[in-house]
């Protein structure tokens, strides 16, 4: 536990969440992403302090591993309902008392500590930022702004804000643009 907590300035600045649980399933510790994956409560969520998958096959699995002490890694599909599935994979990183570290990967995902980041690094506003991190995972303008409850209009104005903060002028220049622009540790 120790280790984990001095681990966690590291481990906040990683995409993905980092869980640390105990025999029965409760959260011990989490960084930031995990936080912010749990408040989504899409996928995976924490209920009375125990880590769950939404997903009846993915809960079952990942208690099964659990109850088990399982060995060795353990990869399951986790539903979301917007894809693409997030993936978790868990691993026993103490025996007595029994802990696991699990980690849930959302590919098409920056954490809201990395839209913060943007705004401080591009100047974008939250609303650009949130903009920005929908068009890295893919989304179209049409899409995001159907998504965020804006006219398609409103985030062609938020684009071209974005265009001209950043020195692009179009999606793709401006997605490669902030992958370059990434801190490192965020890539892993």
């Amino acid at each position: 536990m120790q280790a984990f907590a001095s681990l966690e300035p590291l481990l906040d600045l990683l995409s993905d969440a980092v869980f640390l649980v105990d025999a029965r399933g409760f959260v011990l510790a989490r960084n930031a992403s995990a936080q912010e994956l749990a408040d989504e409560r899409d996928g995976v969520r924490v209920v009375r302090g125990r880590l769950e998958m939404t997903d009846p096959c993915a809960r079952q699995r990942f208690r099964e591993a659990i109850e088990e002490r399982a060995e060795g890694r353990i990869r399951i599909s986790v539903r979301r309902s917007d894809p693409p599935d997030a993936s978790l994979v868990m691993a026993r990183t103490a025996d007595v008392p029994p802990r696991w570290s699990v980690v849930v990967s959302r590919p098409d995902h920056l954490p809201l500590h990395l839209r913060g980041w943007l705004c401080e690094q591009f100047g974008f506003t939250p609303a650009e930022a949130r903009l920005v991190d929908a068009l890295v995972r893919g989304e179209s303008l049409k899409e995001a702004a159907a998504r965020f409850g804006v006219r398609e209009s409103t985030a062609r104005v938020q684009l071209k804000s974005v265009f001209a903060k950043t020195n692009v002028r179009r999606q793709a220049e401006l997605v490669a643009h902030v992958f370059r622009a990434l801190p490192a540790v965020t890539r892993l």
